[in-house]
């Protein structure tokens, strides 16, 4: 049994470790999205906390500054799940400390919609992981 950490949420975090590609939409960039690395380091029903390895500070001060900039897409594969998991959000948080450090960033990301499927795939994980 895993335990839950609560802190002020309203969903109870699940401690992961688990590789994730992230996409970062960049609008005035012809919707060229960022591409990055990294894992998820804890996961609810909610959001998620993620570290990201290759984060440069250019980038991350562009984002910073622009709140348009802060929707992202998570990519992974949970360990019950056979095909690809998306989930999409906005990054509501960072740590950043430094592009020669990995990992560069943390973020605390809020979940949007995402589609049911991927929304099924995240709650079968957390009912799997809480078992």
């Amino acid at each position: 049994m895993v335990r839950l950490r609560w802190d002020r949420r309203r969903f109870g975090r699940v401690p992961v470790d688990l590789q994730a590609r992230f996409r970062i939409l960049r609008p005035k960039e012809s919707y060229n999205a960022l591409a990055l690395r990294g894992k998820l380091l804890d996961v609810s029903k909610s959001g998620a906390r993620v570290a990201v390895a290759n984060l440069l500070q250019a980038d991350y001060q562009q984002i910073l500054r622009n709140p348009q900039l802060r929707y992202i897409s998570i990519r992974c594969m949970f360990p019950n799940v056979q095909s690809e998991t998306r989930l999409f959000g906005t990054i509501v948080h960072f740590d950043y400390h430094g592009e020669d450090v990995d990992p560069a960033c943390h973020m605390g990301i809020s979940f949007g919609e995402m589609e049911a499927q991927d929304r099924l795939h995240l709650n079968e994980f957390l009912q799997h992981i809480q078992s």
